[in-house]
């Protein structure tokens, strides 16, 4: 039995993905792959705080919009992260690391903790060969305005990327790729 060939597509907002390549979904879907969506926040930002509706039913609401049209489109998975921008949840960077296993995503690292920063990351190639991070970024964020500046010396950052874990050597070879002409 062959294996369904399988797409994935990454969205910042829930209506991105549709705008954006709901004709590429509905193509691929129609040529019988797996079509997982992965949005990474709802749009909570847009007009419907005007309208009086809190944050959850914002969220609720874009998720619903993001459900109709994924199964208009075809899509197989819709995974929602509600990550808004950034997260500070280790949890949707595990998630996010399965997402990418299931759809043959390269995982160059992680996911992990960050050395000096202490957020929690995962470096991954996108098809072209595009190093992305996704990282927690809110492990980082210091609110304290009186709080004094974090100093790193040359030798924190030569322990490695990583607690415990050397930089691996791809980060000093792999760069985006040259433009074939």
């Amino acid at each position: 039995m062959t294996a369904m060939p399988t797409a994935l597509v990454i969205s910042a907002r829930a209506a991105d993905f549709v705008w954006r390549c709901g004709g590429a979904i509905a193509l691929h879907a129609a040529r019988g792959y797996d079509v997982t969506v992965l949005c990474l926040s709802f749009g909570e930002s847009a007009r419907l705080w005007k309208e009086g509706k809190t944050l959850q039913q914002v969220k609720d609401i874009r998720r619903a919009e993001a459900e109709r049209a994924g199964e208009a489109l075809g899509v197989h998975e819709l995974v929602c992260l509600d990550m808004a921008g950034a997260t500070d949840q280790r949890e949707d960077i595990l998630r996010a690391a399965e997402i990418f296993l299931q759809s043959g995503v390269h995982i160059e690292t992680g996911p992990y903790k960050h050395a000096i920063q202490g957020t929690f990351f995962l470096y991954v190639w996108e098809p072209a060969g595009n190093r992305v991070e996704l990282a927690n970024a809110g492990a980082r964020l210091i609110l304290a305005p009186d709080r004094p500046p974090v100093k790193w010396r040359e030798a924190d950052r030569m322990e490695g990327q990583a607690s415990g874990l050397k930089t691996i050597e791809s980060f000093h070879t792999h760069g985006i790729p040259p433009v074939e002409r």
